[in-house]
């Protein structure tokens, strides 16, 4: 039995009362409840995630990450967690083992992980691209496009525990050496993770498709546009009355009105994200 901390309270943690506890912190904070398919003999978690998932159970001891649980923090740092032995059936991760410094305790964290999984269980752990940032570091033509891609690897750089955004190259090779290491039976590469989202990379958000959107609906927009007997030119999305051609502050020329050209901000870097990360999926 763990004890876990909500609020001022310490609360004993075990397999059998952890989706209730998860389910009363989601209410109190609006959230969605765990899918009805969630019992202690099918617990699926998120550890240590900086993509907070509502089909899981998001289980952090960094603090600055969406939780639905937050454990205490390790007294060993990467040597162990709290959580016990055969706890899950599934854990996602995305963006924390490459915070993890040298081999030997990234060695460890993946140990952990192995010990945490049922028999039969899957880790589902995202890291960053690295080869792919790397090469457009490189290959940037000036100082201004370098910066960018320099982003993706240096933004956030130090966690409130004083954590370094990126301190291991975890690629699939070490990572499945790793993995292998720590006896998981199968690992693989997920070569469909982000592939779609390659063309994200290079794209603005204007021309970026919500929900609704597509070629058929710009080529309407277009003929609207072009029509001079309509004053008025709207917003792409339907039923959205607002004008269209508002970008953020800016009244420029825009497929989307001010709210929906934010909203098509925020979902392209979410796009945009996932093309930087590969997904490798071990087996226990």
């Amino acid at each position: 039995m763990q004890q876990v901390k909500i609020g001022d309270f310490s609360i004993p943690v075990t397999s059998g009362n952890i989706v209730e506890m998860t389910n009363e912190m989601r209410r109190l904070k609006g959230r969605k409840p765990l899918p009805e398919d969630m019992t202690k003999d099918n617990l699926k978690i998120s550890w240590n995630s900086e993509e907070y998932k509502d089909e899981v159970i998001n289980i952090a001891f960094l603090g600055h990450l969406q939780y639905d649980i937050l454990v205490p923090y390790p007294q060993t740092a990467w040597m162990g967690s709290i959580l016990p032995d055969n706890f899950c059936t599934e854990i996602h991760t995305v963006n924390y083992y490459q915070k993890i410094n040298g081999d030997c305790e990234l060695t460890h964290a993946i140990e952990d992980l192995y010990r945490t999984l049922k028999p039969g269980g899957k880790a589902f752990i995202s890291v960053p691209k690295f080869d792919l940032i790397l090469d457009n570091i490189r290959q940037s033509a000036d100082e201004v496009a370098s910066l960018k891609w320099e982003h993706f690897l240096f933004s956030r750089n130090v966690d409130e525990k004083g954590l370094f955004y990126n301190q291991s190259i975890c690629n699939y090779k070490r990572l499945s050496n790793r993995l292998r290491y720590a006896k998981f039976r199968d690992v693989i590469l997920d070569n469909a993770y982000g592939q779609d989202c390659v063309r994200y990379l290079s794209m603005e958000p204007d021309a970026f498709d919500l929900p609704g959107v597509n070629a058929e609906v710009r080529a309407e927009f277009w003929k609207m546009i072009a029509d001079d007997n309509i004053r008025r030119k709207k917003c792409i999305m339907d039923k959205c009355e607002a004008k269209s051609g508002q970008k953020e502050f800016k009244r420029e020329r825009s497929v989307y009105c001010r709210r929906h050209y934010r909203k098509a901000k925020l979902k392209l870097a979410e796009a945009q994200e996932k093309a930087l990360r590969i997904m490798v999926i071990a087996t226990k």
